[in-house]
């Protein structure tokens, strides 16, 4: 019986690291406070950077 390989990308590895990252970045803080604060449209901003990650 042969042993199974499983074969990953290089960018799936540290997804918690970069995401950690995201949040600290100062745009990401200020794009937080302004939906908290109703200055810009949560679900079309979240759709939006959903968007912008497909490939």
């Amino acid at each position: 019986m042969k042993a199974t390989v499983i074969h990953r990308a290089k960018h799936d590895k540290n997804t918690r690291h970069k995401t950690i990252k995201t949040t600290v970045h100062p745009a990401m803080k200020e794009l937080s406070r302004m939906i908290e604060a109703g200055e810009v449209h949560r679900g079309r901003t979240i759709a939006y950077l959903e968007k912008g990650q497909q490939p």
